[in-house]
């Protein structure tokens, strides 16, 4: 019993520290007046969505179209069957935004030229980048004001071949969607201040990777960061020293069922474990509720063991409250009554990464976190 008292304060002490690093602004360093800058290539490549994925991507879209200077460009990477929306989703930005260049492209299959269907997007569109600074994000990632401007600046004024952006969940429209959006703001984003604070990052985050496409073209080979699962975890490794914005992006969670939840909280969990097994394996060092759930097991009739389990439950259920109110997430009212869930989903699926179970990414199977070939 003293054992798992000491395993709660450990936690305790986590989500205090994490309540602080979401609460503490990243410290700015002093800029540079620049009266020239260098142009930036936006690429966007769209998985297949439905009609009201694409008009929320359009919103996002539209968030760094509107930052965009004279001599930026974006590339939309579609498939074939979506490519007339989003034609005229580029007519009507260039009525509106008359100097935002942004072109579409569109494939009948670009997934089948890597095994990660994002870096074979990217294997098309770089084919038609013209600016000497790339970005690379994922199409639901929201961009703040003047986020484009500042990470441009930082890159050019630091010292990094590779400036990445972490990201919060800004709303959650579902009970599904409480497991990316607790996994994004209570997990991964306290993370990523932790690690940027003590100079620990060595990797990309996939919400934004902005570098330059000389280091890109010399380092960075695409077919073989094709046969990666974590391609933004590859790139960051080849693209070093990677520094953190202080540019916080973020996304909307649109995911209303469990089954594709689960796989998609399982392949990011899966693949912490798969690149970083010695960073995972501490997080049991927070999950006291895995020693709750034993104690329980081993001694069902045992009421303080229920009780510690129950109180083991409500603090990671305030931490998930205070923590989103810190992110200013917009919860559904059936996503908060999901939390308990997510409290108990998250040490069983810590648990289960150490099995030999495959990660599900749009439907193709990967049972090791690099493929040799592809069909």
């Amino acid at each position: 019993m003293s054992l798992l008292i000491v395993w709660s304060t450990l936690s305790l002490v986590w989500w205090i520290a994490a309540w602080w690093l979401v609460k503490t602004p990243f410290p700015a360093k002093p800029r540079t007046a620049r009266t020239n800058t260098l142009p930036v290539t936006l690429f966007k490549p769209l998985p297949k969505q439905a009609l009201q994925q694409q008009i929320t991507t359009e919103e996002n879209l539209c968030s760094w179209i509107r930052q965009m200077q004279p001599d930026d460009e974006m590339l939309i990477g579609c498939y074939e069957a979506d490519a007339p929306f989003w034609h005229h989703f580029a007519q009507r930005c260039h009525s509106q935004y008359p100097s935002a260049v942004v072109r579409v492209i569109s494939h009948p299959s670009p997934h089948l030229s890597a095994p990660n269907p994002k870096i074979a997007w990217m294997k098309t569109l770089v084919e038609y980048a013209q600016s000497p600074l790339w970005l690379w994000s994922d199409a639901d990632v929201f961009a703040p004001a003047n986020a484009l401007t500042t990470m441009r600046n930082e890159l050019l004024d630091g010292k990094c071949a590779l400036l990445t952006c972490a990201y919060r969940v800004a709303e959650t429209r579902s009970p599904a969607a409480i497991l990316d959006t607790l996994f994004v703001n209570l997990e991964f984003y306290p993370g990523a201040k932790l690690m940027a604070r003590t100079n620990a990052i060595e990797f990309g985050f996939g919400a934004g990777m902005l570098f330059r496409r000389d280091d890109f073209e010399q380092r960075v080979d695409l077919n073989a960061l094709g046969r990666h699962l974590a391609d933004d975890y590859q790139l960051g490794q080849q693209l070093q020293p990677v520094h953190l914005s202080s540019i916080c992006l973020s996304t909307t969670v649109d995911i209303y069922s469990w089954r594709p939840a689960l796989q998609h909280y399982f392949r990011w969990e899966k693949t912490i474990r798969w690149n970083r097994p010695g960073g995972f394996a501490a997080q049991a060092f927070v999950m006291p509720l895995i020693g709750w759930l034993a104690a329980a097991m081993y001694q069902p009739g045992n009421l303080i063991v229920w009780l510690g389990l129950l109180c083991t439950l409500c603090v990671d259920s305030i931490a998930a409250l205070t923590l989103c109110k810190l992110h200013r997430t917009r919860l559904a009212r059936k996503a908060v009554v999901a939390i308990p869930l997510w409290s108990l989903l998250r040490p069983l699926t810590f648990l289960a990464c150490w099995l030999p179970l495959p990660a599900v990414w749009r439907g193709e199977y990967w049972s090791r976190p690099l493929k040799d070939d592809h069909a």
